[in-house]
C-alpha cells in the first residue's frame, strides 16, 4: 500500500445517491441476464470462512493492541486480507451481498462495462438468436480471462507504487 495511502472520505449526499444506484442498476441488468438463461460478463466476490476468522483475529488484535486510534492501520490490513472481485460467467458477489451482480454504468466505460452494453444490445428488448448467444458466450468467456489477468497487474502495480 502506498505511504500516502488515506481512508476514503465518507460519501454524502449525490454521492450516495450516485452509488446507491449503480450498485441498484448492476444488480438489475445482472438479474436480467441471470433470470433469462442469457450469458453476462459477473464481477464475482467470494469471501472465505477461513478469511473472515482471520479478519476477526486481526481486528480483535489491532483493537486490543492499539485501542481504537489506529484506524488506519487496520484498514489497511484488512484491505490486504479482503479478498478482491473478478470476472466470470456465473458466481454471486458476496461483498455486496448479492446473487448477481455485473459492472454496466462505470464513469471510466471499462471493457466489462462494454461487454455487458453488448449483450444488452443483443438480449434485451428483441429475441436473440441461438446463434447470438452462442457468440456472446464464446466471447465473453475469451474475453474474461484476459480482463481478470490485466485486473491482476494493474493492482500489482499499485500496490507496488
Amino acid at each position: 500500500i502506498p505511504n500516502d495511502f488515506s481512508l476514503p472520505e465518507e460519501k454524502v449526499g449525490a454521492e450516495k445517491i450516485v452509488y446507491l444506484s449503480t450498485i441498484l442498476t448492476g444488480s438489475t441488468v445482472a438479474d436480467f441476464f441471470a433470470e433469462n438463461g442469457f450469458p453476462c460478463v459477473y464481477r464475482v466476490h467470494h469471501i472465505k470462512e477461513d478469511s473472515l476468522r482471520k479478519l476477526q483475529e486481526v481486528v480483535n488484535s489491532i483493537t486490543t493492541t492499539y485501542g481504537n486510534e489506529d484506524v488506519t492501520r487496520l484498514y489497511q490490513l484488512v484491505e490486504g486480507m479482503y479478498p478482491k472481485g473478478w470476472y466470470a460467467m456465473e458466481g454471486n458477489h458476496m461483498g455486496l451481498g448479492l446473487d448477481h451482480y455485473c459492472r454496466c454504468c462505470s464513469e471510466l466505460r471499462s471493457a466489462p462495462d462494454i461487454m455487458v452494453e453488448h449483450g444488452l444490445e443483443v438480449c434485451y428488448d428483441q429475441d436473440p438468436t441461438d446463434d447470438e448467444i452462442r457468440m456472446l458466450e464464446e466471447d465473453f468467456q475469451r474475453r474474461i480471462p484476459e480482463i481478470n489477468e490485466k485486473e491482476k497487474k494493474i493492482i500489482k502495480c499499485i500496490i507496488k507504487n
